[in-house]
């Protein structure tokens, strides 16, 4: 007779349960237990981009509760049905008494015509207890296996040998460590030419985790030497001095300088820190700002005569020494000007430094107001004269969003963000067509010092 007993068996990740999944893979595991993902104070996200590592990490953490999916666990106990007894029947009478030599005394005469009742049996002996069990042996495994009665499982037989042992556990080691070792990442790259408009360019690469990873938001190091690798791979023809600038971590409208280098010596060059912060995301953005490039020869007669088909390429870099020319001129110009704006001063004292509120966001309006009032305007040149330069709009070229960035000192991502929180105030602050009273107080708070970003991202949930 065997019975059949179901049920429910949560049990946590291991390692193998994780290995050579995909993306999708553990983005379905964290979807089916949610509310498991640790959040950091409401503000961390679970996306499909969420670092892999990082899944890895959380789902194979037992603190955060997340199992394996449910299923119903089976375990049959079976019973001899010639010795066994149920639990609710009667009990079985004991063995018959061992004989003796001496007689035994004879039965009490019955004394009435009623019926007896049956004489009460005397309890077991401790030697007939084993007869009255059932010989089934229920044993309960962690993992959800079923040992049955009347096997023995031998541990030791089960043990692998030392040597494979030591080399599956070192070949799964070696495996996390490679999956944990190299992250995709994606490379937003503004190219920042000293002649023309700001280019963009989005890469993917693969880096190498140098520093530890942070379980709690998933970010971590990436090796700085292998970066500027990978882009060098992607855009080969960055040959021209140069600088690479990125967004602080910890103050995202200031940029942090990567490598800065000489022309044709970007391989050669020594990054300022041998690790680069990478966010959680995998998203990167690196500033790549160009030298001046090199005008042609101006003295005819010390220049050598053009090699054939060496026409073209002087005219190139004659018209791109007159556009750079140009650029510097509209910059000169506009930072002329904006040392005439009230407020000047205190926008270029807070640019490296930590802000109240209201300060923040003086700094946004200056540079968005100076902006909207130059950008795409004629730029006067100069033009010699006997007692000063006089400036003419008529011949000069129309200003540009760089032109402006340039003379205030600003990146092209701070202006943006710079854009984007005017353009909120605009409509929830002071003045604005509908305004809240919560955005005005914490925009004029001069106690609050959050970080420009910090104020923006409250903008943004406005």
């Amino acid at each position: 007779m065997e019975r059949e007993v179901s049920m429910m068996i949560e049990i946590p990740y291991e390692a193998n349960d994780l290995q050579d999944k995909r993306r999708e893979d553990l983005v379905a595991m964290v979807q089916r237990q949610h509310e498991c993902w640790p959040f950091k104070e409401g503000k961390r996200r679970f996306t499909s981009k969420t670092n892999m590592a990082h899944m890895r990490a959380v789902l194979l953490n037992p603190a955060y509760g997340f199992t394996r999916p449910r299923a119903a666990a089976s375990k049959q106990v079976a019973a001899q049905c010639s010795n066994a007894v149920s639990a609710d029947g009667p009990i079985p009478p004991p063995p018959p008494p061992v004989l003796s030599s001496a007689p035994s005394p004879p039965p009490p005469p019955v004394l009435s015509s009623a019926p007896s009742s049956p004489p009460t049996l005397p309890p077991p002996s401790p030697p007939a207890l084993p007869s009255l069990q059932p010989t089934a042996i229920e044993t309960e495994d962690p993992v959800g296996t079923e040992l049955e009665h009347g096997t023995e499982m031998d541990f030791g037989s089960c043990a692998l040998p030392d040597s494979m042992d030591s080399s599956g556990q070192a070949a799964g080691r070696a495996t996390g460590e490679n999956e944990m070792a190299m992250q995709d990442v994606d490379l937003y790259v503004d190219f920042m030419h000293p002649s023309a408009d700001l280019e963009r360019f989005v890469y993917s690469v693969a880096l190498e985790q140098v520093g530890a990873l942070n379980d709690l938001t998933g970010e971590w190091q990436g090796s700085t030497m292998q970066l500027i690798e990978r882009l060098h791979e992607k855009a080969p023809g960055i040959e021209d001095a140069l600088e690479i600038t990125y967004p602080d971590p910890a103050h995202p409208e200031y940029l942090r300088r990567l490598v800065s280098a000489a022309a044709g010596g970007l391989l050669h060059s020594t990054p300022d820190a041998p690790s680069i912060h990478i966010p959680a995301d995998n998203v990167l953005t690196l500033h790549v700002r160009f030298g001046q490039m090199r005008a042609a020869a101006t003295a005819p007669g010390a220049a050598p005569a053009p090699a054939p088909g060496a026409a073209h390429g002087q005219h190139c870099a004659t018209a791109s020494g007159s556009h750079a020319s140009q650029s510097r001129t509209a910059t000169a110009w506009l930072a002329e000007k904006a040392q005439e704006e009230p407020g000047y001063a205190a926008f270029k004292a807070g640019q490296h430094c930590i802000q109240p509120n209201a300060a923040i966001v003086a700094s946004w309006q200056f540079a968005v107001q100076f902006c909207e009032r130059y950008s795409q305007k004629p730029c006067p040149v100069s033009e010699p004269s006997d007692s000063c330069q006089s400036w003419s709009l008529a011949r000069g070229p129309r200003i540009k969003k760089k032109d402006v960035q340039d003379a205030l000192g600003v990146g092209s991502t701070w202006m943006a963000e710079a854009q984007q929180a005017v353009h909120i105030l605009r409509q929830y602050g002071e003045g604005g067509s509908s305004p809240r009273q919560a955005v005005i107080a914490k925009c004029a708070s001069t106690s609050e010092k959050a970080s420009a970003q910090d104020l923006l991202g409250y903008l943004r949930m406005q």
